[in-house]
């Protein structure tokens, strides 16, 4: 229960008599001393027992009393105008001070209110839909943000096209309790707590929503219309992506879905994927785990070299079924086996959970520990006629041991132990899958396995459609003509789609560059390689002869 303050008013005689003798001060009834020396005369006396019933402090009492009673001796009839304004002014104060404790406990014992949690999507859906309502209620306080922090702290601008769209400098909102009226009931939004989390309700608060109502329909009516509204609008057209930075699930951002053909990935084995995972989200499937009494999940493997899309198919396939995405690296020295299982136990179901390169977490049987390279703090700024400050300091750190708190059983533990999830598509992606413990990629643990491979003569000729799209005529032709350029294995996806996002609109210059751009890309591969192999005490393999892309029967014809 909320704290009430007591106000206490006094007597009606007491007022009566300070009128009584502030009149007779004012129609001259002050003797000499009086006026030789304000501060002890009964003027002082007189503002104390009327100004001191509005609560004022006595040090502004004696300090501006004296002038103001100076004043209104001079003008009496002004004063006695003032005079009542002023106590009807206190006696309202009181009334309001007195009051006020009485409403918020009322609103907070007894309105009925639901409290939503900033890790829940319905957070974000409930605060999205009251920030673009219209409401005619006056709303004073806001939050100034540049559009810049915006945009970082949400990247997409389908959450807040209006920031976008209009290329504002400065973006307003509005803060603090918010009232809205909902089919003729009025509702309070609030921020209750610190949730630590970015958010789009008032900087990572938790929030209660109230009803001027004697039920919940209401509120629940409000609930379900900021889901419809997410559902219909953005739902199929927004990607939540989590991550962890500390030991919890957090928000990272909202990413417009990225639709399945535009990951450049084999058609045949794409579609295959989508039709297993299809069937495995299904209710029926579901149903059928239940009755059998097996564990409600699947495994898949993404494997190849970097660059194919392992992680942007990941991406995809969260989009094109609607669920959530949370990425993990088990390469994270903070991560440990308790708090991995903690993590998995916490996801929401359906959604899909990525654990990427987990070929580089250095998985063992006991807690092991790696030598990298730990890069010092940039050196301080150096005097312009002392050259040897940055090379006393230098850039490149020494070799530290890292300790991984996280083994080879816990993570087993996690994705298929007694306590572990169920519901979920769990995608583990790695570059070398050679590396890996047999125990990870047993059959039970992973169900589905995905090769990535650099780029063919039909993958070249894809991502230059794609990119280079209405820009030209002949775009068959120049995407075939492209595609046979390129080195058959060589290249992955996303170094084709790099070189050209540096040609946009300017078609020519990219067929023009290509030869110089694969001549120096190959040399650099090839020493790359060769140090590589001197690392590891294996003498390099002698260059190959460059092979062209060919293109297959089915283009030919």
């Amino acid at each position: 229960m909320s704290s009430m303050q007591c106000v206490c008013f006094p007597p009606h005689s007491l007022l009566r008599k300070t009128s009584s003798e502030l009149m007779d001060f004012l129609e001259g009834g002050s003797s000499e001393r009086e006026e030789k020396d304000p501060s002890t005369s009964t003027t002082t006396n007189i503002a104390q027992k009327v100004i001191g019933l509005l609560g004022v402090p006595g040090f502004i009492i004696n300090t501006f009393g004296p002038q103001i009673l100076t004043q209104a001796r001079r003008n009496p009839r002004l004063f006695r105008i003032i005079t009542p304004l002023i106590i009807a002014f206190s006696a309202a104060a009181a009334l309001t001070h007195l009051i006020w404790p009485l409403f918020n406990s009322i609103i907070g014992e007894w309105l009925p209110f639901a409290q939503l949690k900033s890790d829940d999507p319905l957070y974000d859906y409930l605060c999205r839909w009251v920030h673009f309502r219209n409401d005619p209620l006056r709303h004073l306080q806001v939050d100034a943000q540049s559009a810049a922090y915006r945009r970082q702290q949400v990247n997409d601008k389908l959450w807040w096209p209006e920031d976008h769209a209009g290329a504002k400098d400065i973006c307003f909102e509005k803060s603090g309790k918010r009232f809205f009226w909902f089919e003729r009931t009025l509702f309070i939004l609030e921020a209750i707590s610190w949730s630590g989390r970015r958010s789009y309700y008032n900087d990572s608060k938790d929030v209660k929503l109230k009803a001027f109502s004697f039920s919940h329909r209401p509120i629940k009516a409000v609930l379900q219309e900021a889901w419809n509204t997410y559902q219909n609008e953005e739902g199929s057209r927004t990607t939540r992506i989590w991550h962890c930075p500390e030991d919890d699930w957090d928000v990272l951002a909202h990413k417009q879905t990225r639709p399945l053909d535009t990951v450049d990935v084999d058609d045949t084995e794409k579609t295959k994927l989508v039709k297993d995972l299809k069937k495995y989200l299904s209710d029926e499937t579901k149903e059928w785990y239940a009755r059998r009494g097996i564990p409600y999940r699947r495994g898949y493997l993404f494997y190849g070299p970097p660059g194919t899309g392992k992680t942007s198919l990941s991406m995809a396939i969260a989009g094109h079924f609607n669920i959530d995405l949370y990425v993990l690296s088990l390469a994270n020295p903070r991560l440990s086996d308790g708090m991995l299982t903690n993590l998995m136990t916490s996801v929401d179901e359906p959604c899909v959970v990525l654990l990427e390169d987990i070929d580089s977490a250095g998985l063992s049987r006991e807690v092991s520990s790696t030598m990298i390279d730990k890069p010092k703090p940039p050196p301080p700024p150096r005097n312009d006629d002392d050259d040897k400050d940055y090379d006393k300091m230098g850039r490149i750190g020494e070799r530290v041991d890292v300790r991984y708190n996280i083994t080879l059983s816990g993570v087993l533990n996690a994705l298929d132990g007694a306590a572990s999830p169920e519901g979920h598509v769990l995608i583990m992606s790695t570059n070398h899958p050679e590396a890996l413990d047999p125990a990870l990629a047993r059959a039970g643990r992973v169900d589905y396995k995905v090769e990535f491979k650099n780029a063919t003569f039909e993958t070249a000729k894809n991502i230059f459609k794609r990119m280079v799209g209405d820009e030209t005529q002949d775009l068959e032709e120049l995407a075939t003509t492209f595609a046979k350029q390129i080195p058959n294995g060589k290249f992955s996806p996303a170094e084709l789609q790099g070189y050209l996002l540096n040609y946009i609109g300017d078609v020519d210059g990219a067929m023009t560059d290509l030869d110089s751009w694969l001549k120096k890309s190959l040399e650099e591969k090839a020493n790359r390689e060769k140090l590589e192999a001197e690392k590891k005490g294996i003498a390099p393999k002698p260059a190959e002869p460059e092979q062209k892309t060919e293109p297959s029967e089915r283009e030919k014809t």
